[in-house]
């Protein structure tokens, strides 16, 4: 079976798109989460889903979690950073980063076949 890797696993978007990966059984899902004891991460690997970690500021990281993907659900969070106090500009250049950071590392993956943004 081959692997999707979901970005934002713990967020929204991610829980939505894990729930219906769920209902479908097409993928095995990898979750990709900062915090791998968080209760949202801890209940995603209830439900038999391999949970990662990754963080959009570390390359490195992504790629491992990356690793023998066959797809990617890629995220960014624009809003967040505006509740640890930035700017719109410095909020815009972080998300970015974040977003070059997720496309270079996907660029390291052989066997990608899809990428969704």
């Amino acid at each position: 079976m081959k692997t999707i890797v979901v970005l934002g696993a713990t967020g929204e978007q991610g829980t939505a798109i894990i729930n219906t990966l769920l209902t479908h059984r097409t993928y095995r899902i990898r979750a990709v989460t900062r915090n791998l004891t968080s209760p949202k991460a801890l209940a995603l690997s209830q439900q038999g889903i391999e949970v990662v970690p990754g963080d959009f500021d570390d390359k490195a990281s992504l790629i491992s979690a990356f690793q023998d993907a066959s797809a990617i659900y890629a995220v960014t969070d624009f809003w967040a950073p505006f509740i640890g106090g930035l700017s719109a500009s410095e909020a815009q250049a972080l998300e970015t980063r974040h977003g070059k950071n997720i496309v270079d590392a996907a660029l390291e993956i052989p066997n990608l076949e899809h990428f969704i943004w």
